[in-house]
């Protein structure tokens, strides 16, 4: 079986980019969280988000229900976005060192969104959590959208293409 993601993909979405995470309920309305960090296993086969489990307990509560997951990654320098989907994410508690993770990502991020004007400050409280919230939403990729602004937005990238 081809993996959904291609190296470059995989190395793209754990880079200084922007994570969104949405969801939804009975009634199909969307949540989103924030994701704080990012990491895709060896094989390319599953995807792990690290987020505040506070402030994406809506998601949480609905991937629980469903586990239906769409995961988007923006580069703010160029606006490269992908999107992945997933329908059977789980959540997990997080390990020791993802704080360390989570601080890395939004160093790395802020670095990222400097050059249009962004403070430090507004990056820490955009990826704010308090110590011992973080947690995982961990997912199969089952499909990868080009979401970058322009002709090919919306586009299904073939598996490991």
């Amino acid at each position: 079986m081809v993996p959904e993601l291609s190296r470059a993909q995989a190395a793209f979405i754990q880079g200084p980019v922007s994570i969104s995470l949405a969801s939804r309920d009975a009634a199909r309305r969307t949540t989103i969280a924030r994701g704080l960090s990012c990491r895709v296993s060896e094989a390319r086969d599953q995807i792990s988000i690290l987020v505040c489990g506070a402030r994406a307990a809506s998601l949480l509560a609905e991937l629980r229900v469903d586990g239906w997951v769409a995961a988007s990654y923006s580069l703010p320098a160029t606006h490269e976005t992908l999107q992945v989907k997933g329908r059977d994410a789980s959540v997990e508690p997080a390990l020791p060192g993802d704080e360390v993770l989570a601080a890395t990502h939004r160093a790395a991020f802020a670095t990222q969104i400097a050059v249009a004007g962004f403070t430090v400050a507004f990056t820490e409280a955009l990826l704010h959590h308090e110590p011992g919230q973080l947690c995982w939403v961990r997912f199969t990729p089952a499909a990868v959208y080009m979401q970058t602004p322009g002709p090919r937005a919306g586009e299904r990238l073939k598996a490991g293409g």
